[in-house]
């Protein structure tokens, strides 16, 4: 047997055709359906996508959404959180649930078969939980547990600060998604009752993917939208804060042998019309090993295991962020050399090598992506999330396929602004401050409004 050398990678196929499958819509007195039948699949998954995110939480009261998700699965008014778990594996099920900026999502993904049993588990769990003071005091426990160990570990203190330097102090963007130690340790059962009164008691939009050919999906959806729901009220703007120069921003961390450097800016919403150049450059830049910032950082420099950047964009607002974590002694410069690339991209764009391999990625990757109900669903979850056409999918893939360096470049120069970037490091300020004062990027202060 003869072992042979190759050298080189082997390149990608021609994109092959992909379609999403075909979207129906049933409106409901509570909401909507939004189904995509694939046939033969005999999985399916049933979610329902609530007006319920964090933007939507209290001031002072920031967690409340997590929390409350949390609890759906710890039982109902007529099952304990043990007997609605053995529902659920009775049936083959699996349940899942997220909180976002924008939505709440919870769903189940069963048999096509079991699926009608599984969402009355989901309707019951969500219209009538049992939310029960012994769960609750767990529950938040539990979150509180893993925000105090997450503030110790390194880049929680850089992300908080980056967001501050981001949004306005009266923006929900300001502070941290899953709320702080501080807001957590502070809520009440009561808050919880009242965040799902108002928000999960009634209404939604249910998700529905897997063979539904034989599934009636007006009744499926009367079995969790049967009541008349208000429109639900705007939430408050992003409040975002102007940024007119780069601020240089030094978390003190006392001992640490490493730095977190994290780069971010404004960015526009999720439904911009030049996402699909916007997400190609992105990864050109930092989605990938092969990204050029991984390349310079790692490879070239050796200051780092790795380094990534993209942008992540919601309804209201976006933003683009870099991130790496270096050697203390090379933390000035690794910051230049970051900022630096991302200036070049900006400047010169990206080479034909470098979009050719990105567009064989994305349009081979994205069609295994959503081969499963589970898959499908949060798709469709995307689709009524950020108002994005039906079609949304096909459209995209068929963007990759036609997409130009000049639209990439385009989106490079239009989309970043490393000139106007928050640069926040995480670490011994009495070691990183000489150098980063010298290296001559921008006025560098000291934060000292970290909230564990």
């Amino acid at each position: 047997m003869t072992n042979t050398l190759i050298a080189e990678r082997p390149a990608g196929g021609p994109p092959r055709p992909y379609v999403f499958p075909a979207v129906d819509r049933t409106r409901l007195p509570g909401g909507e359906v939004v189904a995509a039948h694939l046939p033969g699949q005999r999985m399916a998954y049933a979610g329902v996508l609530l007006e319920a995110g964090v933007v939507r939480e209290p001031a002072g009261r920031e967690g409340v959404g997590k929390i409350t998700s949390d609890l759906l699965r710890e039982g109902t008014e007529r099952k304990s959180g043990d007997d609605f778990a053995l529902a659920l594996e009775s049936l083959g099920a699996s349940w899942s649930a997220s909180v976002d900026t924008d939505v709440l999502r919870v769903g189940v993904q069963a048999p096509v078969d079991r699926i009608t049993a599984a969402l009355e588990l989901v309707a019951e769990a969500l219209r009538r939980p049992r939310l029960a003071d012994a769960d609750f005091e767990r529950v938040r426990g539990d979150r509180v547990a893993k925000l105090t160990t997450a503030w110790a570990m390194p880049g929680t203190r850089a992300s908080e600060a980056l967001m501050r330097g981001l949004y306005l102090p009266e923006s929900r963007h300001s502070k941290q998604d899953t709320g702080s130690v501080a807001s957590v340790s502070a809520l009440t059962l009561d808050d919880v009752r009242a965040f799902h009164a108002e928000h999960l008691s009634v209404g939604g939009t249910l998700l529905l993917a897997g063979d539904l050919s034989e599934l009636d999906i007006a009744a499926l959806g009367r079995i969790l939208l049967a009541d008349s729901a208000p429109e639900p009220k705007p939430a408050a703007p992003a409040a975002a804060r102007e940024l007119t120069e780069r601020e240089i921003v030094v978390v003190d961390r006392p001992g640490s042998v490493q730095s977190v450097v994290a780069i971010a800016h404004h960015g526009p919403r999720r439904d911009t019309e030049d996402f699909t150049a916007i997400e190609a450059m992105g990864t050109i830049l930092g989605g990938t090993f092969n990204s050029r910032l991984n390349h310079q950082l790692r490879e070239v420099k050796g200051y780092t295991y790795g380094a990534r950047g993209g942008f992540e964009l919601e309804r209201d607002s976006g933003i683009f962020s870099a991130s790496t974590s270096v050697h203390t002694e090379v933390t000035a410069e690794a910051t230049v050399d970051a900022l630096a690339e991302i200036e070049r991209i900006k400047r010169e764009g990206v080479t034909e090598d470098e979009l050719a391999s990105t567009k064989a990625y994305r349009t081979g990757s994205l069609p295994i992506a959503l081969q499963t109900p589970g898959a499908v669903g949060g798709a469709l979850a995307q689709i009524v999330e950020f108002g994005l056409p039906d079609d949304y999918f096909t459209r995209k893939y068929a963007e990759y396929t036609k997409l130009s360096k000049d639209d990439v470049d385009a989106a490079a120069a239009r989309r970043l602004f490393p000139e106007h970037a928050v640069v926040v490091i995480e670490g011994d300020a009495e070691k990183i401050l000489p150098g980063l004062s010298d290296a001559g990027i921008g006025t560098v202060r000291v934060d000292a409004e970290g909230e564990a």
